[in-house]
């Protein structure tokens, strides 16, 4: 008999072991798998944890089980329950990579409308299950999550949404039908509720005064940059709550030629005499880059704009 979902989750709240210089320390593995580059720089990677193989912890590492509906009152109960650190089985099947298992707790959720449990959010990070199916690059169950209609406003620790979160990654997570996660995201929020629902999406701010915009800038995401400027219309002149910055600033800022360059040949409105909060326009902080391409960029445009 395949193990009741809750044991998922004591699978993955056990204490695993790791070696790190000759010493024995206690690592959660949900560490190892959403903050990978944390534990790179000392030196632990997923392959050096090492659970306490007993039998029982076999058989809590098995696939979710899927049983034939319908429910009692206690199976029911299993699949929306809660753990010490907050997650539910729903974030524990995304963690492990259990699609089928994710999308029948969605679906369950949908036909006894409870909607609002797929919106728990974890103690550690204030994540929701579909913060969690970005990270992961689960793009099928997090547009499954949007069709069901979850909560796409809620913010983690940091103020990020799951489409903060989306603009954020790199564009080489990529998805065989839109391009990358984010713009299939984005691509389905608008089929599903509109361009003004995406757009009022977009533009909400983090915890560090940045947008969407702004995220996928930071990240070099050209996809979600061009879906979020021709697609949903995003202000590209929005500047950040902390320094007032525009992403024009923040690419000159970054010496970022060739998002520069994409910035004012091919995206519409980009006002090149916008000012920080401490006055610097896009121009002189090129100075302050002296960086010749860029100075040229820049120079060339302003020409053409004002027909110099």
């Amino acid at each position: 008999m395949p193990p009741p979902p809750h044991t998922v989750m004591q699978a993955l709240t056990h204490t695993y072991l790791c070696h790190e210089r000759h010493i024995l320390t206690a690592i959660h593995p949900k560490e190892i798998i959403l903050r990978p580059s944390v534990h790179r720089k000392r030196g632990i990677t997923a392959k050096m944890v090492l659970p306490i193989l007993t039998k029982d912890n076999l058989v809590y590492a098995s696939p979710i089980a899927i049983p034939k509906l319908p429910l009692n009152l206690s199976q029911w109960h299993h699949y929306f329950s809660i753990d010490n650190e907050g997650d539910t089985p729903l974030m524990m099947s995304i963690i492990l990579g259990d699609e089928k298992g994710a999308a029948f707790i969605i679906e369950l959720a949908k036909e006894h409308s409870c909607i609002n449990l797929l919106n728990v959010q974890n103690r550690t990070y204030r994540q929701t299950a579909l913060h969690l199916a970005v990270i992961c690059n689960m793009t099928s169950i997090a547009k499954a999550m949007i069709s069901v209609g979850v909560d796409l406003t809620i913010k983690d620790r940091n103020g990020n949404t799951a489409l903060h979160i989306a603009c954020q990654r790199c564009a080489t997570y990529y998805d065989l039908q839109c391009g990358c996660i984010c713009t299939a995201i984005l691509h389905h929020i608008t089929n599903t509720y509109g361009d003004s629902v995406c757009r009022e999406l977009a533009n909400l701010y983090n915890y560090n005064g940045k947008n969407c915009l702004h995220m996928a800038v930071a990240s070099n995401n050209i996809y979600a940059i061009g879906y979020l400027l021709t697609q949903v219309c995003s202000n590209i002149n929005s500047k950040e709550k902390k320094n007032g910055r525009t992403v024009l600033h923040q690419v000159i800022c970054e010496k970022n030629i060739f998002l520069l360059a994409y910035l004012l040949h091919y995206a519409k409105g980009c006002d090149i005499e916008a000012k920080t909060w401490d006055g610097h326009t896009a121009l002189r902080l090129a100075y302050s880059s002296k960086s010749y391409l860029i100075i040229k960029l820049l120079s060339l445009h302003f020409m053409k704009e004002y027909k110099y």
